[in-house]
């Protein structure tokens, strides 16, 4: 078994530090990363019910922020219309806060481009739930230092996560702008 090379351990966030990056799965059952540059040290939560508490957790330290990454999403055809509206007032609201905390740096990046590079794409004919497993382990894998997330958080906890975690590490790495160009 291939062993996994150390990286600087997880700790608890510390005053001072710098965000550099950040991921945000917009769904109700996503959630936001805090990815730092220079280490592999994260701040996470899980997407809020209640938009102040979003507008919270975006407006901390929003000087430290490099950039912010949403997952661009879309109403799906099964969905009923209260559902459809429900999900626009939240998309909405994450989208307003994430322009009122960082003006000109943010972007919405569709599942399709931070996936590609990190070669979990969904495949065809995959179930949602073994894609969602094929993420989880990828994250697992990018940060296995991160007792705080896979040692003690629920597995519900780790999926919400798993997709901005993905995200903000998938703009960290890209180094040729992929990120910016439209899908």
């Amino acid at each position: 078994m291939p062993t996994v090379p150390r990286r600087k351990p997880v700790r608890e966030i510390e005053s001072g530090m710098h965000y550099q990056y950040i991921g945000i799965d917009p769904g109700l059952s996503g959630g936001v990363v805090f990815l730092y540059e220079d280490c592999d040290e994260f701040e996470f939560h899980r997407m809020p019910r209640d938009m102040a508490e979003l507008f919270v957790i975006l407006a901390h330290q929003p000087e430290c922020v490099r950039h912010v990454y949403v997952e661009k999403l879309a109403s799906r055809p099964d969905q009923s219309a209260v559902a459809m509206w429900t999900f626009a007032l939240h998309y909405g609201s994450l989208l307003m806060a994430a322009a009122v905390n960082f003006p000109q740096r943010h972007t919405l990046v569709s599942p399709k481009q931070w996936q590609h590079p990190l070669g979990v794409r969904s495949k065809k004919g995959e179930k949602k739930t073994t894609h969602k497993a094929r993420l989880l382990n990828k994250a697992r894998e990018l940060y296995p230092y991160a007792h705080n997330l896979w040692r003690t958080a629920d597995r519900t906890t780790q999926l919400a996560v798993c997709d901005a975690l993905l995200l903000a590490h998938a703009a960290k790495v890209d180094k040729k702008g992929q990120l910016h160009a439209e899908a």
